[in-house]
């Protein structure tokens, strides 16, 4: 199979063909129909094992554009074949890349798959994620003062569980050298921040700071980490680090621990050390005017400093401008 599968900036890309060897979708499954494609994809599933999904991507980009329509139990099940085919690529992903020449058209299939995975995964996390933090009809009639109890999605589906399952399989799909897989050897910045955006994008809902995310956490910031040291993400990070921080006061913490574990577990110094020098670069009349910002990035710099003191230690000059400001928040730092 001949093509080559293009991140597209919008699903509407995919409908239309934008060059001569590009992928575009055949035909959007209707509701009525997607039942049978489903099991059709099951069937497709154990007889050519994960390659069938650069046969029947369709099925699952049908059930992601009819998402609002189509019932949460079948929007499960083909969430639950996308994990099945994708952890089923991955085990044998060491196999091909370990091969010392990889066949062209081996190669062509291999990142063809690994970006429809990619892809599909990250518009189920879109998906499920919404449902998620979507208050419950009990929550809205409830009114000021009542919470009800908020099911994770319309299908039931145990989705903080699953998104644990998720984001480790796409850091086990990032993980080995699957650059090897493109002619040049070079991964697009598109596929970087497709994959990227999933953790990002996981970490703004709230409940990513309960105990039993601790997993998914850890998983998404060994992500983040990877991405940094192997496909050139490093200061991309750093600046979506220190703007979450101005936008999300409940992942100082998270976020500190993620800068942890990208510079002790996967050795990458230049993250903490680019958002200190960021820092040091803000206009002293932007910290005035955004107080609870601050205050997060202050926070974030302590926790870092209790954490790595010595990586920090180099940079620390860079935040000694903002130290002779009417209003102060790095003093906790020194």
């Amino acid at each position: 199979m001949s093509f080559e599968f293009v991140i597209p900036s919008s699903r509407d890309d995919l409908l239309n063909r934008t060059g001569i060897d590009h992928f575009v979708v055949s035909e959007i499954a209707t509701l009525r129909e997607i039942p049978g494609a489903l099991q059709e994809l099951k069937t497709a599933f154990r007889s050519q094992g994960s390659k069938c999904l650069l046969h029947k991507f369709d099925t699952l980009f049908s059930v992601v554009c009819l998402q609002k329509d189509v019932s949460g139990d079948l929007k499960e099940e083909a969430w639950q074949l996308l994990i099945k085919i994708a952890q089923s690529f991955v085990n044998n992903l060491a196999t091909t890349l370990d091969e010392t020449s990889i066949e062209p058209e081996v190669r062509k299939d291999g990142s063809n798959m690994v970006k429809m995975i990619c892809y599909l995964l990250s518009q189920f996390f879109e998906i499920f994620e919404a449902e998620d933090t979507q208050p419950s009809a009990s929550q809205v009639v409830g009114g000021k003062g009542r919470r009800g109890k908020k099911k994770p999605s319309d299908s039931g589906i145990d989705w903080d569980r699953e998104k644990e399952c998720g984001i480790k399989v796409l850091l086990h799909l990032v993980t080995p050298n699957i650059h090897r897989l493109w002619d040049p050897p070079i991964v697009e910045e598109e596929f970087v921040t497709l994959v990227t955006n999933c953790g990002y994008r996981l970490l703004e809902n709230p409940s990513i700071t309960r105990v039993t995310s601790k997993e998914t956490r850890d998983a998404i910031s060994h992500l983040i980490g990877v991405m940094a040291k192997r496909y050139n993400h490093g200061l991309s990070a750093s600046l979506k680090i220190l703007q979450l921080l101005q936008h999300f006061e409940h992942l100082v913490s998270p976020l500190a621990h993620t800068v942890e574990i990208i510079t002790n577990e996967l050795g990458v110094k230049s993250v903490i050390q680019e958002i200190m020098r960021e820092v040091g670069r803000l206009d002293p009349k932007d910290i005035a005017r955004d107080p609870s910002g601050t205050r997060c990035i202050s926070a974030f710099l302590v926790e870092v400093a209790e954490k790595i003191p010595l990586v920090m230690l180099p940079s620390i000059s860079v935040l000694m401008c903002h130290l002779d400001e009417e209003v102060c928040f790095y003093t906790d730092i020194f």
